[in-house]
């Protein structure tokens, strides 16, 4: 099976957002922020969910007869399925992903926004994957945009 960072390689562009605190910030947020990085581990988890789910449906002589996001929401109806998502998010969890080389490449103070990039490894990968990032708060929440 391949490694994540061979799976992560298709462009896709991922937005979630986490709450804050309840005040609003004044502040920019910075790219390396527990809440940022939370958010990019996450979108980068479920990214390499869709990816190795639709890699396993092309082994199986299936592809392009269902998206991930779409098994996962009538994951339910067929014991089958549940076994491919099950044997996915099994996978990906056991990934240990490691984040380094995080750096801001731009800002935007009226936005409150900034542009990240990060290298991205998982155990026995042969090299980083690079992603870029932005965030921002709207409000009391931080948004992250994530594209590989």
């Amino acid at each position: 099976m391949k490694t994540l960072t061979s799976l992560v390689t298709i462009p896709t562009l991922l937005l979630l957002t986490a709450c804050g605190s309840d005040e609003p910030s004044t502040e920019l947020p910075q790219c390396d922020d527990d809440d940022v990085m939370e958010l990019v581990h996450d979108i980068v988890k479920e990214e390499a969910k869709s990816q190795l789910f639709n890699v396993m449906l092309t082994q199986a002589g299936k592809s392009g007869e269902i998206t991930y996001e779409r098994a996962v929401e009538v994951k339910g109806r067929s014991a089958d399925l549940a076994k491919v998502l099950d044997a996915v998010d099994e996978a990906i969890e056991q990934q240990d992903l490691r984040y380094s080389d995080i750096a801001q490449s731009s800002r935007d103070v009226s936005l409150q926004k900034i542009w990240c990039s990060a290298s991205m490894m998982s155990p026995g990968g042969q090299k980083p994957a690079i992603i870029n990032y932005t965030a921002l708060y709207e409000g009391d929440d931080v948004e992250v945009l994530v594209t590989f």
